[in-house]
């Protein structure tokens, strides 16, 4: 029997409801090299109590379902990718977001938490577009990451669910280099942003989302199969889930 690989990132969204006010947008590049590169296009709209940082992928589910690669005899590997855009909405106590399961339309409130990521500040400095910047090293959900930091514009809130360094986050990547961040620019105004609204969708935890995400294989799996010949049987047992959380 012929067998795929599915390598899927995770991500989370968010809808409208009344409004936020922030003060700075940062507009970063966010590229996840899971084998092949993907390039994200993303900002990140802060004030002193909260953020919301707001992504895309550049290259579309229709687009991702023909990479398909032959790894070995009878052994593939199907690359998909989800284009819709996602946000993460965060507080002094807890992370917001609207999660969605690849193939479906259906959406789920996931809840956390706001977690503590216990920041090393080292003596290393470098200049990044002539701003001084501070190397910062931590662990969090299974990456060590590697963040460089200028504290001449403080803010708390970094991108994705990077916060805690008191200055704006030039550069961040974990030590594999499969994650990575880039400022490409920021601007300070007075931004007002869709509040969220949560109501007529169900609440999941992360656990029920992830067995949930995974049991939309089988239909996948399925759609894979049509496009090859008719000898081709699909088997998906425990699809191997690459993301930027580990853990």
């Amino acid at each position: 029997m012929k067998k795929l690989i599915f390598i899927i990132t995770l991500f989370y969204s968010l809808t409208a409801g009344a409004q936020y006010k922030f003060d700075i947008m940062c507009s970063y590049e966010m590229c996840l090299n899971f084998g092949t590169p993907d390039f994200y296009d993303c900002k990140l709209y802060s004030s002193k109590k909260n953020s919301l940082f707001i992504y895309r992928n550049l290259i579309s589910s229709a687009d991702s379902l023909n990479q398909i690669e032959e790894l070995a005899d009878d052994y593939y590997k199907v690359k998909i990718t989800d284009d819709r855009t996602y946000n993460i909405f965060t507080d002094k106590d807890s992370i917001k977001s609207v999660s969605g399961i690849i193939g479906k339309e259906e959406m789920c409130v996931v809840i956390e938490e706001r977690p503590v990521i216990n920041w090393n500040i080292t003596d290393e400095t470098k200049k990044i577009d002539n701003y001084d910047c501070i190397k910062a090293v931590a662990e969090f959900r299974g990456r060590t990451y590697y963040a460089w930091f200028s504290p001449e514009i403080p803010m708390m809130y970094g991108p994705y669910k990077f916060h805690g360094l008191n200055g704006v986050i030039f550069e961040i990547y974990d030590q594999t280099r499969e994650v990575s961040f880039r400022l490409k620019g920021f601007s300070f105004n007075n931004y007002t942003m869709p509040e969220i609204d949560y109501s007529g969708y169900p609440v999941m935890t992360q656990k029920e989302y992830i067995s949930e995400f995974k049991s939309a294989f089988s239909e996948i799996g399925n759609r894979v199969a049509s496009r090859m010949d008719k000898e081709f049987t699909i088997e998906v047992a425990s699809p191997r889930i690459k993301s930027i959380e580990l853990e």
